[in-house]
This record gives C-alpha cells, sequence and structure tokens, in this order.
C-alpha cells in the first residue's frame, strides 16, 4: 500500500472550500486536533511550523465559500494559501516541516483518514487519471 510519504516527492494540492462559515479558532483547532496525534515526537521545526501554521487562522473569520489551498511541493515544504474571494491569488504562510505536511496530508489520505468516502473518492479518481 502507498502512503502520503511515499507521494513526497511529487506535488500535491488539497482544495478546502467551507461549506459553513467557522471562525479560524474554530477550524485551526479542529485541523491542529486531527494533525498533532500524527506527530509522534514533535522537534522543534515541528513546533514552529504548526505556530506559523495556526496563525494563518487563528484571528480569522472564515466564510461559507472560502478556499483553502493546501499545496505540497516538496517533502519539508507546504503552502497555505486562504481566499474569501475565490481562488487564492497569494501564499499566507510557507510552512517549513515534513513531519507536518505529512501528518496533514495523512488526516485526509491516511490509514484512517477523517473521511473514508473522501479517501476512496480521491483514489477512484486518481486511478482513472493513470489508466
Amino acid at each position: 500500500m502507498v502512503s502520503c510519504r511515499d507521494l513526497a516527492p511529487l506535488e500535491k494540492l488539497l482544495q478546502i472550500i467551507l461549506v459553513r462559515d467557522v471562525d479560524g479558532k474554530t477550524f485551526w483547532d479542529a485541523l491542529s486536533d486531527a494533525i498533532s496525534p500524527r506527530i509522534a515526537k514533535p522537534t522543534t521545526a515541528d513546533e514552529t511550523a504548526l505556530t506559523t501554521f495556526r496563525s494563518v487562522f487563528q484571528d480569522r473569520s472564515l466564510k461559507k465559500g472560502t478556499f483553502i489551498f493546501l499545496t505540497w511541493l516538496n517533502p519539508t515544504t507546504l503552502l497555505v494559501s486562504v481566499s474569501s474571494t475565490g481562488v487564492p491569488s497569494n501564499v499566507d504562510a510557507t510552512i517549513e516541516s515534513g513531519n507536518v505536511s505529512y501528518a496533514l496530508f495523512d488526516v485526509f489520505l491516511g490509514d484512517s483518514p477523517v473521511s473514508p468516502s473522501l479517501k476512496a473518492s480521491v483514489a477512484e479518481s486518481f486511478s482513472k487519471v493513470l489508466k
């Protein structure tokens, strides 16, 4: 079975479109609750990356329809882009931690995803592209 870490050399993008209004702290808390347990022994770099990641959302109001792009450029770099007016046109934060990047994608595509149906849909779509 292929894991997110096996795909690390490939650029990957998670696109989240909010279906309801939520404050940034609530969004981050939910994301952090899913990411943090997936990092067994956080390093100083991981803690710094999580602080940077949190700062993107902490004091932000996220409205229904907000786009959040999480682009895993390479094994250690994740770009975070947020826009309430359509597709994001700038980068809000650069996260420099392979562990945080891996943990984030593992939340959605790992062995115990937050949404098994999402993972199955991604796998099915990906297999169609490869045919």
